[in-house]
């Protein structure tokens, strides 16, 4: 029978991977945190939507420069693009006002340090001059099929 001096250090193992292992899992469960992935933006008409696109994707990948030191946040995406015909669709849903300009779809996302993502494309939007599209209640079309799916 061995004495207990001798089993400490495999307990001591054990508990840091253990724990090692619960430490990984946090973090890959905070990484899953919901990020919006894509923002609308209504950008004025008198926009040139070349200009917004270029200047949009400047300030995002500039915010952060890349210089490689590990505690600066990681440029994960970034994307601005017109999108022809969502105007319709968006008014279709209930904001909170008018849609009076052209539509973009945007996104700026950043890995930080803490492993966690956060999308900034909504501060970017606005200071280049779009305003983010706000919804009433941005998941009515799930209550629907949730609904649909219960009749079933």
């Amino acid at each position: 029978m061995r004495s207990f001096s001798s089993r400490i250090p495999i307990l001591l193992v054990t508990f840091f991977l253990l724990s090692l292992v619960i430490r990984v899992e946090a973090r890959s469960q905070r990484q899953k945190r919901d990020v919006i992935s894509v923002l609308d933006i209504d950008v004025p008409e008198y926009m040139d939507r070349w200009d917004y696109t270029t200047e949009f994707n400047h300030i995002c990948t500039g915010i952060f420069p890349d210089d490689g030191e590990p505690d600066t946040p990681i440029l994960i995406e970034t994307y601005a693009e017109y999108s022809k015909g969502s105007k319709l669709s968006i008014q279709n849903k209930e904001i909170d006002s008018p849609v009076k300009g052209v539509v973009f779809l945007v996104s700026c996302i950043y890995r930080y340090p803490d492993g966690e993502l956060h999308q900034i494309g909504e501060y970017i939007a606005e200071k280049v001059g779009g305003r983010v599209v706000r919804y009433v209640n941005p998941d009515a079309h799930l209550d629907g099929k949730k609904k649909e799916k219960a009749r079933r």
